[in-house]
């Protein structure tokens, strides 16, 4: 919380003209609010997300993390499930396009994430499988760390 309150004035505005660090840093701090549990802080930049997607929705970020990415996890943190499924798919399709696995296997993950949270009818198998994939990509891919992460949800 006190990198985002340092951080807060440095994120993109509509009054003025926003560099690229802006939108990245945006994009990150919505990650880490909606990883750390901070789910109101970072459904409360959601519009600032969306406004990106304005502009088309295929914009990747220096880590490589598609903007409609964050905005499905923006959507997610403010219960607005709609909207995080089509951002999810959407970037999903996109992930796939470009043939980013490790996109796919964080999307696994996040949505994952996002249908623990729901809770609704099928969420938790769902989320079971996805997360059982993203564990046996994470791993292939060396990131032991992740598929922890991962595992810790499957169980939760």
């Amino acid at each position: 919380m006190t990198i985002y309150q340092s951080e807060r004035s440095k994120l993109p505005s509509p009054d003025r003209v926003n560099s690229h660090g802006s939108w990245v840093r945006l994009f990150g701090l919505v990650e880490a609010l909606y990883l750390c549990g901070f789910s109101d802080d970072a459904a409360a930049l959601s519009p600032l997300v969306e406004k990106v997607l304005e502009h088309g929705p295929d914009w990747v970020t220096f880590d490589g993390r598609l903007v409609l990415t964050s905005a499905g996890m923006a959507a997610a943190a403010g219960g607005r499930w709609e909207p995080a499924e089509r951002h999810f798919a959407e970037a999903e399709l996109h992930a796939k396009s470009m043939n980013n696995r490790l996109e796919l296997a964080e999307l696994r993950r996040l949505r994952a994430r996002m249908l623990l949270d729901r809770d609704g009818t099928g969420d938790r198998a769902l989320a079971a499988d996805l997360l059982q994939a993203a564990v046996v990509d994470y791993r292939k891919f060396g990131m032991p760390s992740y598929a922890a992460e991962a595992e810790r949800l499957m169980h939760s």
